[in-house]
């Protein structure tokens, strides 16, 4: 992954005006790989495309690999982009117990009141946390083709995605729609240029280091005219109430 950007990189108090921010950005395997990861951002999960800030990804393609390995397990997805990227979904294994016990320990047992129905019950158990222990995703296998969406993650200098949900898609149909919603995120998001003024910049800095001090100006105005609301409410049954004891206290007319 590259470093250099010819883009400016906004500071992370502005990340909230990315079109980016909190959405799954559906991207093909060979944009994943070009993702950049910048100074100052490390251990975040932060990586770009160009300025933008991307956490969260979507993919859909072909299931070419399930490598399970302990408590995780690892699916290769191929979306005809040129390169495969790996989802990957963690699960807590099954607990391990040695059957073949050594024989000093079944010594100690057999001296033990209740041995044998302490042996069964540990069998009786071991055989429910088997049952009970599944892989994750075991309906989806090589040829399958998913939708995938998930957290950006960086593993052995490669960026994966954690699984968060994968659904299979059925009909081709399905297949080609989800091709034009990347397309069009792609035409619509990742192809414009993504400027913020510098008063925007200073704005985003002052709201981050006192949040309570800059309250936006729309609820600024929204008080004041809430306000303002009351006040002319106020006004208008004072004006009533004073007209009526008026005619109430007003001598006949002749």
């Amino acid at each position: 992954m590259s470093i250099t950007t010819r883009h400016a990189i906004y500071p992370r108090c502005c990340f909230h005006l990315s079109p980016t921010h909190n959405v799954w950005c559906f991207l093909r395997a060979v944009d994943i790989w070009r993702l950049e990861q910048h100074a100052g951002f490390e251990g975040q999960d932060f990586y770009f495309h160009r300025n933008l800030p991307i956490r969260w990804a979507r993919i859909v393609g072909v299931v070419v690999a399930v490598d399970d390995f302990t408590g995780r397990r690892v699916f290769t997805i191929d979306d005809s982009s040129g390169v495969c990227v790996e989802a990957t979904s963690s699960y807590a294994p099954a607990p391990k117990f040695n059957l073949a016990e050594p024989s000093h320990s079944v010594a100690v047992r057999d001296k033990t009141a209740g041995a044998h129905s302490l042996n069964q019950g540990d069998g009786q158990s071991f055989k429910a946390t088997s049952s009970s222990h599944g892989l994750p995703f075991q309906e989806t296998e090589v040829g399958s083709v998913v939708d995938i969406k998930g957290k950006l993650a960086l593993f052995r200098g490669e960026i994966q995605l954690k699984i968060e949900k994968m659904v299979t898609v059925k009909t081709t149909a399905q297949e080609v729609t989800l091709w034009e919603k990347r397309n069009k995120f792609r035409r619509e998001v990742l192809h414009a240029d993504w400027v913020l003024s510098e008063k925007e910049v200073r704005r985003c800095r002052k709201e981050a280091e006192d949040p309570g001090a800059h309250e936006p100006r729309k609820a600024q105005r929204s008080h004041k005219s809430a306000q303002r609301a009351v006040a002319v409410k106020r006004s208008l049954k004072a004006k009533s109430k004073l007209r009526r004891e008026i005619t109430a206290h007003s001598p006949e007319e002749a």
